[in-house]
Order: C-alpha cells, then structure tokens, then sequence
C-alpha cells in the first residue's frame, strides 16, 4: 500500500542523475532516474505512506525495537543448535518463532486499526521505505519468514561468542 507518485524528469536530466520532487504529502525526496527514462519523461517512485512514519515512531518510542532486541538475545543460543547444517530446526525454535510473531502482532495490531490497515499494507510500505527504517524493517521482514528469523537467531548468537 505503497504511495505511487509520478516523477518528471527535467531538462538538462539524464538516467543516473538524481531528481527530487515532492510526495502527495508534501515530503521532498529525491530518486535516481532510471536507465531508458529521458527529459521529458515520467517515472513512478513507490514512496512510504505518511502513516509509516507515525507508525514507526510510536513503536520507536515505545522501546519495541529494544524489546525485540531483547527477545533476540535471550533466545538466539537455542538457533545454535539446528540440525547441524541440515536445516532442520526443533520444536522449541518453532516455539520461539511463533512468540516473536504474536509479540510483533500484538504490538503492532493497535497502531495498524487505527489507520485501518492490515499487516500486508505496513510490510509493503516497509519494504520501499529505508534510512533509518532498516533496522526496524529487518526485524519485521522475519515475522513472516522461518527461515530469516532462525538466520537471524543464528547470526546474533555468532556475534555473541565473538564478544
């Protein structure tokens, strides 16, 4: 449920340079022309939505990203364990999968009724968004994905043996 928003292209503008234009919501961004577009021409750029932000900064100041680091580090060491390099995971991972799913639903459900949206409607809008977002967006992409989230889980309790 990604903002669509038409770019023109101005003169003296070619493919790779970078143009800014203005969302619907008045936000000034800019975007790199595309390979083929020349001046004259429109591109669309997919923006992130204005309740993205108000979205992410609730969250943000709610100290979400903090807990799901939290949860993170309390459960990564059981990720350790799977199935020694044949991609079998145990119950207890499946366990801690479906956890961090009903802890990332059950916090974000309220902000998402609120703007009468669904949870396919914020990870679309995450996904063309970036900067800062990253980060959040990382941690949300694995709520759908198994197998990102027992990579993730991996990957952390890897960095904690290194500290």
């Amino acid at each position: 449920m990604a903002d669509e928003v038409s770019v023109l292209v101005p003169e003296g503008v070619a493919a790779g340079d970078s143009v800014t234009f203005r969302t619907p919501d008045g936000l000034s961004l800019t975007a790199v022309v595309p390979e083929g577009v020349v001046e004259g021409e429109t591109f669309i750029v997919r923006v992130a939505p204005a309740w993205l932000d108000e979205i992410l900064q609730a969250l943000t100041l709610d100290r979400f990203v903090q807990i799901l680091d939290g949860f993170i580090e309390s459960n990564c060491d059981t990720f350790m364990l799977a199935g020694g390099g044949s991609g079998a995971f145990t119950l207890e991972q499946t366990s801690i999968h479906q956890k961090y799913q009903r802890f990332f639903e059950s916090r974000i459900e309220g902000y998402l009724k609120k703007h009468g949206l669904g949870q396919d409607a914020f990870m679309d809008a995450l996904l063309v968004s970036s900067g800062e977002r990253n980060a959040l967006l990382d941690s949300l992409l694995v709520v759908q994905d198994f197998a990102r989230f027992a990579q993730m889980m991996q990957q952390r309790a890897l960095e904690k043996d290194m500290e």
